[in-house]
């Protein structure tokens, strides 16, 4: 994580340095390094087959879904349209569960119940092929996101604040 910020610092301090595609390519990298303390990609993979009926869906898919909410469930940074995408451009296309650790990965921390303790049937509301919710997959990209946001963005330490965040 550390190395990684620095880079950021690194670019952001250099004149004319163009730290905003330093920072969207280092991305991918805190993703991973975040997401070593929350769910298990197991776990993920669990939760998306059972309560979001085996509907896999993608980083940029789920981070699109929040950033369109209300007001009211909004709980990210609110960035330009052109930073999100440079930013999360190195993710837009991963499924969401394959951004999450592997329990066996080095440095892991986060949950990862027993195989055998998961959910492995499909939730009731699977039947009804219009209406699959996609809040589990929701609160797993928001739950990344605020990692990753309170890495790069922080009140006043992140390298990338959104007051200064702005892609030429």
């Amino acid at each position: 994580m550390l190395p990684a910020l620095t880079k950021i610092v690194a670019a952001k301090e250099k004149d004319g340095g163009d730290y905003y595609s330093v920072t969207a390519g280092l991305v991918p990298a805190l993703a991973h390094a975040t997401a070593l303390s929350g769910p298990c990609r197991r776990y993920c993979r669990a939760i998306t087959e059972s309560c979001s009926c085996n509907q896999t869906r993608t980083f940029g898919q789920m981070l699109s879904a929040l950033q369109a909410g209300g007001a009211a469930d909004r709980y990210l940074p609110l960035l330009p349209p052109a930073a999100q995408t440079q930013l999360f451009s190195g993710l837009a296309d991963t499924p969401l569960c394959d951004l999450y650790a592997d329990e066996t990965d080095p440095g892991f921390t986060g949950h990862c119940p027993a195989a055998g303790t998961l959910q492995t049937s499909q939730c009731a509301w699977c039947a009804d092929d219009d209406s699959v919710p996609t809040f589990v997959q929701e609160y797993l990209a928001d739950s990344l996101l605020n990692g990753l946001f309170g890495w790069l963005v922080g009140p006043e330490v992140g390298p990338c604040r959104l007051t200064q965040w702005n892609p030429r």
